[in-house]
């Protein structure tokens, strides 16, 4: 560069305009300065309290700079440079990994928020991303960036989440969905306690509701308040939601006001409640649901038999067999489980057993038999499933995959229907309403049938209802799977490069998050058009590159710059407050929280140490 002093530079417009008219504007590469923690007093750095961390910095005071002046209000005179780096320049591979060319842009933000929503934490959606784009060059950012982004979520409702929770009930609320909740405050105006239950749970329990499993060991969110989940199970087996309640205090007062709370969320009490043996608990249902059977868990009560075991009975077997006779037994006779009962705590020696003496005097709260009976019937089919294997009656794949998914003795039921589905079925009709595709399946036995493919929720159901009615996925629906899995199998062979797989990902968000639902289909059309030919791929990509120019060039804004902000509030359902009218809640102190959360019994730990890679 030529001297300071001889060289004024006329700059385009678009530099000016940066500049803003300043009269001195001065540039220095991100190396320089010196870290802020080594400007800090001796006493702070040493200080033994505080939590030390081995960090690393890019500032190494580097003197690399350049300064400009106004001269004449139309130029700029260089009146200082510094050419010489203390550092090597980052190489061209490696420039994407410069802070300055990092950045997460509104795909990436959804992207996150979508996998902290279905528990999935910020690196592995960062793993996921780059199978997405099919290369971590292609990311644009880093996987500190994804765990940033987190954390600015969190900090983004600081101090007001409680408030903001409250909010978005009382939004739900007033939208007349049939969404319900109560809370509870302490003497200082802190969250302690609530409930709540949408439309669907209240259906759930009008239907479902005569047996209701309470459990109240869950407390794995900040404040460790304990999260206590009413579930039940649908006509399908399933486990089924009629609602939840957080509470920071596991004691009779909490657990009163919480079914008292459901109680009028539901209109009625279940007619059997299962819980734990927590003493609070027992004398809250007793006290507020005087009509309902209450029972303990068995999975509860037995989880700690070992525990609560003398150690040297912890490794007899003898004593696990007759104990397993005694309590998974199909004999409703209760004057023959007494009589083993004290056999058994008379050949072991347990007589001075305090855990199996209280466990006895409260056996008439234990789980009916009949629960007990089904335990023991799956035991001897797990027995038969490993041991023997079915006989392929066709030649499909679907057939085989289909065996390993099913216990044996659902899978003759699903055999058959894929036997028929190979012999007597056919396509009549296919058409397409909205996100809907619908199959006309012509059946030679019962004539014809409408299979409806949702693509949105990914689910398949049948006229026939025969899924419906017994859990068992029909012919027709064999039929239709067959023709779907050949039809991924052919989006995959098409999509099968990074640039590809980037492209088809950012135009689904697009089609999510702007397209009105109305016109969804016709883009996705459009999609469908181009996709596995890399001409006219690449001819839609510059074309949407024109069209978002010629937007800049009209005046429209890109909202990239305030999305965060926006994301989150949208995430919340409502935006943080400086002044919130319920704080949040203290950490709570629950049982066992003075030994480093709750207590764990041994097979519990082994079960968790089982899991470790």
């Amino acid at each position: 560069m030529e001297s300071q002093d001889s060289k004024n530079l006329v700059f385009p417009h678009f530099v000016r305009d940066n500049f803003k008219e300043l009269s001195v504007s001065s540039f220095y590469v991100n190396q320089e300065g010196v870290w802020e923690k080594l400007k800090a007093p001796v006493s702070r750095i040493n200080d033994s309290t505080s939590k030390k961390r081995k960090t690393t910095s890019c500032k190494i005071d580097c003197k690399a700079k350049v300064i400009f002046k106004l001269a004449m209000g139309t130029c700029y005179k260089i009146t200082e440079f510094v050419e010489g780096h203390t550092h090597t320049m980052v190489p061209i591979p490696a420039r994407d990994l410069m802070q300055s060319n990092r950045n997460l842009d509104e795909f990436q933000q959804r992207f996150i928020l979508s996998g902290i929503k279905a528990n999935i934490g910020p690196m592995r959606s960062f793993r996921m991303f780059r199978e997405i784009m099919g290369s971590y060059e292609g990311i644009g950012c880093t996987g500190t960036d994804f765990k940033n982004f987190v954390r600015d979520l969190k900090v983004h409702s600081k101090g007001s989440d409680a408030h903001m929770l409250l909010e978005t009930f009382t939004n739900r609320q007033e939208l007349g969905n049939g969404f319900k909740s109560f809370h509870d405050v302490d003497e200082d105006n802190k969250l302690c306690r609530i409930i709540w239950a949408n439309e669907m749970s209240v259906k759930n329990f009008s239907l479902f509701g005569d047996a209701v499993s309470f459990d109240a060991t869950y407390n794995r969110n900040r404040y460790k308040l304990i999260f206590t989940p009413f579930t039940g199970k649908d006509n399908h087996g399933k486990c089924v939601s009629f609602g939840a309640a957080l509470i920071s205090h596991e004691d009779t007062e909490s657990y009163a006001w919480v079914l008292d709370r459901f109680d009028k969320i539901m209109g009625n009490a279940p007619r059997i409640l299962i819980t734990n043996q927590d003493p609070g608990l027992k004398k809250a249902v007793a006290s507020c649901w005087k009509e309902t059977h209450h029972r303990f868990c068995m999975w509860h009560k037995n989880i700690k038999v070992a525990e609560k075991l003398p150690p040297r009975l912890r490794e007899n077997t003898a004593f696990k067999t007759t104990y397993d006779n005694i309590v998974w037994t199909d004999d409703d006779d209760a004057d023959v489980f007494e009589e083993k009962w004290n056999n058994m705590i008379q050949e072991f020696e347990l007589s001075s057993n305090k855990w199996f003496t209280d466990m006895f005097e409260e056996r008439s709260m234990w789980i009916p038999a009949g629960v007990d009976a089904q335990r023991y019937n799956y035991k001897l089919s797990t027995h038969n499933d490993e041991t023997r294997s079915p006989t392929m009656v066709t030649n499909l794949p679907i057939e085989r995959n289909t065996s390993v998914v099913y216990t044996n003795s659902v899978f003759k039921d699903v055999q058959d229907e894929i036997d028929h589905a190979s012999k007597a079925c056919g396509m009549h009709k296919m058409y397409s309403e909205g996100n809907i595709t619908i199959y006309e399946v012509d059946d030679k036995l019962d004539g014809v049938f409408l299979v409806r493919h949702m693509k949105s929720e990914d689910e398949v159901i049948c006229s026939c209802n025969l899924f419906v009615r017994k859990g068992t996925p029909c012919k027709h629906m064999f039929f239709v799977f067959r023709n779907l899995i050949l039809t991924i199998f052919l989006k995959s062979t098409l999509l099968c490069g990074g640039a590809n797989l980037a492209f088809y990902a950012r135009m689904n968000h697009m089609i999510n998050s702007v397209v009105a639902p109305n016109s969804r289909h016709q883009v996705s059309e459009t999609i469908a058009h181009v996709r596995g030919h890399e001409e006219l791929s690449e001819q839609l990509y510059n074309n949407l590159i024109e069209l978002r120019d010629k937007f800049v060039e009209n005046g429209a804004t890109s909202t990239t710059a305030c999305s965060k902000t926006r994301l989150f509030n949208k995430f919340y359902g409502s935006a943080p407050t400086d002044s919130p009218t319920v704080l949040p809640p203290d950490i709570a102190k629950t049982k066992g929280s003075g030994v480093g959360g709750r207590r764990r019994s041994e097979q519990e730990k082994a079960m968790i140490l089982a899991q470790k890679t």
